[in-house]
């Protein structure tokens, strides 16, 4: 397999990061309602509970621009934050316009850090709908050996669920070092910031 990157923790486990295709479900960005005008597929909506409201206005709206106004309206009076979203992809024909918004009653967010919880949800979104979705997990280096053979040596996940993370991001290095967004993002790396690991032995049949 290919790695995007390494980073040595001690002698027998490194963090790997690799591309990473996800459905959204995976990402839990809870409450993040995405609503996009014009032709579209079910892949670019995020389906929020305003998602019929909306539908009707850009059913009655004389074009998207018209149907974004009405649609802003409409999320403001109902208390959500919202953004207008112009997300362009990687080619022209990924270009979409639509509307963001965050019920912020329903998760207990405070108003004024709602357009800020939405930003983080927005970013989360469009980075998954471009394909930029990344695991990051600690692995082991496992030793086999064999009578009257030479040992083998493979990097291995530790397959737990504080070992890895996915992450969705348009820059995968936000922090200084590969080990300081695998913590960011609740990797566990506790276990080894302050020993070198015993080797770890596998006998072949």
């Amino acid at each position: 397999m290919q790695y995007l990157e390494t980073e040595t923790l001690d002698d027998r486990h490194r963090l790997a990061l690799s591309y990473l295709p996800v459905s959204l479900e995976s990402l839990d960005i809870e409450g993040l309602g995405v609503y996009v005008t014009g032709p579209r597929d079910s892949r670019h909506l995020h389906r929020g509970d305003a998602t019929a409201a909306l539908d009707e206005i850009e059913h009655h709206a004389a074009d998207s621009e018209s149907a974004l106004v009405a649609m802003a309206k409409h999320l403001s009076r109902r208390g959500y934050a919202y953004r207008v979203i112009n997300t362009r992809g990687y080619s022209q024909g990924d270009w979409l316009t639509g509307i963001a918004y965050l019920d912020t009653a329903a998760l207990g967010t405070p108003w004024e850090y709602a357009h800020a919880v939405l930003d983080a949800a927005l970013d989360e979104w469009t980075a998954w709908l471009w394909g930029d979705t990344y695991l990051v997990e600690i692995q082991e280096l496992v030793t086999y050996t064999a009578p009257d053979h030479p040992n083998l040596e493979r990097w291995l996940s530790l397959h737990r669920e504080d070992t890895c993370a996915v992450i969705a991001t348009h820059r995968p290095r936000r922090v200084d070092t590969l080990a300081d967004m695998a913590a960011h993002y609740g990797v566990d790396l506790s276990a080894y910031a302050t020993r070198e690991s015993d080797t770890v032995c596998e006998t072949l049949s």
